[in-house]
């Protein structure tokens, strides 16, 4: 009854954050907003609150952390990377049209640094910390969790989930899959649940990167690059 109470005030947490306070939308217009000094602690703090509620993972691991931020940048690159070699892909920046580079990247490593590694390490301590769940479940329910944002973050969200979940079955460490996360939030935001966390501003939806090569091709890269991490880290 004891972690019921607790997952409820989480939500109630969450759920006022994300209805009560307005936020600024995911657009160039609007990048210092939803990028600003407010947006970030309060994404944050609600973020680092809602762990400390469930309860933090014990023993913190930085090397862990970091080996899967590299995992999950490396699922992310090789994918788009092929794209490239191809020719296949198209952006737009127009970010640096409202923006100076410089206000832009230390946002972005702002961002990098505290909003999306506290984002992941809140949905990871409660898919996998606050109560003991097989590591299938664990992959359903983060799925689950992207339907409120439509059908396309869900059918988006699939290969990823999958590759945090047999991350953790293969190395055992929660807090790689959280370091994975936050390098998948932060470089494209596909695992973005609704409400507050959803709203954080990644760097390929502030590039409008689009990858043009078939999906089918796309998802085979990421399954192909997802199992050779899952089995070689």
């Amino acid at each position: 009854m004891e972690i019921v109470a607790v997952l409820a005030l989480a939500g109630f947490l969450y759920g006022g954050a994300s209805f009560c306070v307005p936020r600024a939308r995911k657009d160039a217009l609007d990048f210092p907003a939803a990028t600003g000094p407010r947006f970030m602690g309060l994404c944050a703090g609600v973020a680092l609150t809602t762990s400390a509620l469930v309860g933090f993972p014990e023993s913190a691991e930085t090397g862990a952390v970091l080996r899967g931020w590299i995992a999950g940048a490396m699922f992310v690159a090789v994918p788009q990377g092929l794209a490239v070699l191809r020719r296949r892909f198209a952006h737009q920046w127009e970010v640096a049209g409202f923006c100076s580079v410089r206000s832009i990247m230390v946002r972005n490593m702002a961002m990098a640094l505290l909003v999306f590694p506290a984002v992941a390490l809140c949905e990871q301590t409660l898919l996998r910390g606050a109560w003991p769940v097989p590591g299938p479940a664990a992959v359903g329910l983060q799925w689950i969790l992207l339907f409120p944002r439509g059908r396309r973050s869900a059918v988006e969200g699939v290969i990823p989930c999958a590759f945090m979940g047999g991350l953790h079955m293969a190395t055992g460490s929660v807090w790689m899959v959280i370091g994975a996360h936050a390098a998948l939030q932060t470089l494209t935001g596909r695992l973005g649940t609704a409400g507050l966390f959803g709203d954080a501003y990644a760097l390929g939806e502030q590039i409008n990167w689009r990858n043009l090569c078939p999906a089918w091709q796309q998802a085979l890269a990421e399954v192909a690059v997802g199992v050779c991490l899952c089995l070689f880290l």
